[in-house]
């Protein structure tokens, strides 16, 4: 029950950040209406795991869905942030590598309805390398109002979900007990809620 609660928590977070969202779209940078549409896609996705997870037992192949979809829409965002010429290549030539990766994994070892892991601590690695990179930038080029930047919040969450889950994973395959899943849930919900300190930034530019 108390899992439950903590999930219904976490839903409630992303329906808020698409409610705002929708009220304020037409003040979304570009990159945020990218971002938006990316949690609308979450907030669909959690609801049908919630549902399959209470009524069937089995979500991990609507994650194993869901997880290229996640990863082609963050590098996407991400790459509008950087400058450079080059690391904007380099993200995006990470696509396919991840993309090969995932399937490759699929293949061979975890199969379509089981957790991915490989290719779930994969994209957490990409993750805390992209928001670390990006977050450094901001701090080099930084004004004194870094905390009004809607980019430190998005990147600051990333963060914190990546090595939340990879601390989650590694976790799990050593004390394999359904207490560890709190972590997970915890890390999600504090990660949408920067991701909402975000959006709100983004508005209030």
């Amino acid at each position: 029950m108390i899992v439950l609660i903590f999930l219904l928590i976490n839903l409630a977070l992303v329906l808020a950040i698409v409610i705002i969202g929708i009220s304020r779209y037409n003040r979304l940078t570009s990159d945020m209406r990218l971002l938006f549409f990316f949690m609308v896609a979450t907030f669909i996705v959690e609801s049908f795991s919630l549902y399959l997870a209470y009524y069937r037992g089995n979500n991990n192949w609507l994650h194993n869905i869901f997880l290229p979809i996640q990863y082609v829409m963050l590098i996407a965002v991400f790459r509008k942030w950087q400058r450079n010429k080059i690391i904007r290549n380099i993200f995006l030539l990470s696509v396919p590598v991840f993309l090969i990766a995932d399937i490759g994994s699929i293949i061979a070892v975890s199969g379509f309805y089981k957790m991915n892991g490989i290719a779930l601590s994969l994209s957490c690695l990409f993750y805390a390398a992209i928001s670390s990179f990006t977050l450094y930038n901001l701090e080099q080029n930084d004004s004194g109002m870094i905390y009004k930047d809607y980019r430190f919040w998005i990147c600051s969450g990333l963060l914190i979900y990546s090595a939340g889950n990879l601390s989650f994973f590694a976790f799990l395959r050593l004390f394999p007990s359904y207490e560890i899943w709190y972590i997970h849930i915890v890390v999600n919900i504090a990660t949408y809620i920067l991701y909402g300190i975000g959006f709100l930034c983004n508005i209030r530019r």
